[in-house]
């Protein structure tokens, strides 16, 4: 059946984001079979039209419906790469790292890996630009790090809770914190966003 392939992309696609935080593996065979397909659909095409063009149209139903075909394909293509593209980009903003978790990255493309090194890159550039442009008359940067805050913070200060022993934490002041298990702290929000991404330190309210 023609596009059954590149329909079943998307169907894995629905399955796969149901959970924030894993992604199915790049199913290359489907996506070879569709191209493929594309291939032989747009190769009949080509001969099937010379006739039309010498006004002959009985072939002309069968050419436009390998057409919708290849559209059908070509969009379910995009999709596919388009989606996973987006969700591989939001690591760096949800897990505040550069490199993706061995168990992601298993299931990535090597050219989705290669991507996200290139994403992580760009914007660790681009904040490293922000940061310089904060730079005061005394020297001092203040670093800007677009991936602590995905929402506005409610307030500079909060409640965190320590899920697991960490063992001391600086603070961007200079002081220090022991991160013992089950520990409750009362902390400067920017300091403690990578170790809630990290699983570290939970939010209570």
């Amino acid at each position: 059946m023609l596009c059954q392939k590149s329909f079943e992309l998307i169907k894995q696609l629905d399955s796969n984001f149901s959970n924030a935080h894993e992604l199915s593996p790049f199913n290359e065979d489907n996506v070879r079979y569709t191209f493929e397909e594309c291939k032989t659909l747009f190769a009949q095409n080509q001969i099937d039209v010379q006739p039309v063009l010498q006004g002959d149209n009985s072939n002309l139903p069968t050419i436009q419906m390998r057409h919708a075909a290849l559209q059908r394909n070509k969009r379910c293509l995009l999709t596919y790469v388009y989606t996973r593209m987006n969700w591989v980009a939001s690591l760096r903003f949800e897990l505040a790292t550069v490199v993706a978790p061995k168990h992601i990255k298993a299931n990535m493309s090597d050219l989705e890996v290669v991507w996200f090194q290139k994403y992580s890159k760009t914007l660790a550039n681009y904040m490293k630009s922000l940061s310089q442009a904060t730079q005061t008359n005394s020297g001092y940067i203040y670093p800007i790090d677009l991936t602590q805050y995905t929402k506005p913070p409610k307030s500079l200060f909060i409640h965190v809770r320590c899920l697991k022993d960490y063992g001391e934490f600086e603070l961007s002041d200079g002081h220090t914190v022991s991160l013992v298990k089950d520990s409750q702290h009362y902390l400067l929000a920017s300091d403690v966003q990578d170790l809630i991404k990290q699983g570290i330190l939970e939010h209570i309210d």
